[in-house]
């Protein structure tokens, strides 16, 4: 839609182990990534690093193509980094925000910084392999490393979407004045009831600052239903359970991007 061109700062508040940020990268946009759990930060630095391996590579054997975006990545709550990054340089925030009770194990103590679980390792070889193992990351789940109160996905009601509220208002702190935010959601079904999170999240990133970015007439003009992984099978199956059991408003076969913009008077 030409609204970012190579050379441009796409933040993602909640990295993962940069599935996002790669794709940014590979388009040449220069990117920054903070993520909280030690498990998957370790994962983001060796998948860089693999990256930048093969981008090189790539540079050599397809001449011409896009020159892969430069990266910074911060270790920690993302409420508490987005303040301390400088106030408008990012020119968009393209993120996933955690739903509600998304993380279903406990935590076993406070959050492990990241040198010291590195420190744990003694040969590079023992490090890389639990870094890329992922039946050590499914075993260890995500919120295995961190506290409760650190981990919005283990929060519930209230105070998930307060604590959310101030991941949007820091993502306001970072964004550019014109400069986009763009989240990935999907609505939850739970006990017989939908929750419609998109709506939740359209409320939140208005409370924070920003304006709705109007695509389209619908009701929802900054709502674009995206088709993909909802449509497994075992999403088939889970529908059908509704279908037959006479609660159609309950199918749920899309997510949701929603796009906003942060006001230039902001």
């Amino acid at each position: 839609m030409g609204w970012w061109k190579p050379g441009d700062l796409i933040g993602d508040p909640m990295a993962g182990s940069g599935t996002g940020l790669t794709a940014y990268r590979i388009r040449g946009y220069d990117v920054c990534g903070i993520e909280l759990e030690s498990t998957y930060y370790a994962r983001l630095l060796l998948n860089t690093a693999w990256q930048n391996k093969n981008l090189g590579l790539s540079q050599v054997l397809l001449p011409g193509m896009v020159k892969p975006g430069s990266w910074d990545y911060h270790h920690g709550d993302a409420s508490v980094v987005l303040r301390e990054l400088e106030a408008d340089s990012w020119d968009a925030c393209m993120f996933s925000p955690p739903y509600e009770s998304a993380v279903t194990s406990n935590s076993d103590g406070p959050m492990m910084p990241f040198k010291q679980l590195r420190a744990k390792f003694k040969t590079e070889k023992e490090w890389r392999k639990f870094a890329t193992d992922r039946r050590a990351m499914k075993k260890a789940g995500y919120g295995g490393l961190v506290a409760d109160d650190a981990q919005v996905g283990n929060l519930k009601g209230y105070n998930h979407w307060k604590a959310m509220l101030d991941i949007y208002r820091g993502i306001a702190h970072v964004v550019r004045p014109g400069g986009f935010l763009v989240t990935v959601t999907k609505d939850r079904r739970q006990k017989w009831q939908m929750f419609p999170i998109f709506q939740y999240t359209i409320a939140l990133a208005v409370m924070a600052g920003f304006d709705i970015v109007h695509l389209h007439d619908g009701k929802w003009p900054n709502r674009i239903r995206a088709m993909g992984a909802m449509r497994s099978q075992v999403s088939r199956m889970v529908n059908a359970k509704y279908i037959k059991a006479g609660r159609p408003d309950l199918y749920l076969d899309h997510e949701d991007v929603l796009v906003f913009a942060k006001p230039t008077g902001h």
